[in-house]
């Protein structure tokens, strides 16, 4: 069982790289996991409540990269073991063995300009 949730994280990690590398996360192009990921901070996933958290913490961090980080970092780890059916933990471990320092860094950079994006427009919409 173990070996399927970690194929089955690693083919959605399939295809982030090239994501990241053409900047495209911000309109979550082409790749399914970061337009899931949207979703799952949109609050599709979890609903209203998990929305309006989302909101509530990313202005909270007003705009300090080193918060906004630590929120993608545990909301996308969060998104996986999710959709895996998985721990957490477990998940924190297939995404960083899969994608590496590097590759890991450049997502949670992109990761951060899109949840700032998606602030501003929904403050944008309620005001």
């Amino acid at each position: 069982m173990t070996n399927e949730i970690r194929s089955n994280i690693i083919r959605d990690l399939q295809g982030i790289e090239e994501a990241v590398n053409s900047h495209v996360l911000a309109m979550a192009g082409d790749n399914h996991t970061i337009r899931m990921f949207s979703c799952w901070i949109d609050g599709s996933y979890l609903g209203e409540d998990h929305y309006r958290q989302n909101l509530k913490r990313i202005g909270a961090c007003e705009g300090n990269r080193k918060k906004l980080r630590s929120f993608v970092i545990e909301q996308f780890t969060k998104y996986i073991a999710y959709d895996a059916k998985c721990s957490y933990g477990y998940a924190q471990e297939v995404i960083v063995d899969y994608l590496g320092t590097e590759l890991l860094h450049n997502l949670n950079s992109e990761l951060i300009d899109y949840v700032t994006e998606f602030h501003a427009e929904q403050v944008g919409e309620v005001a």
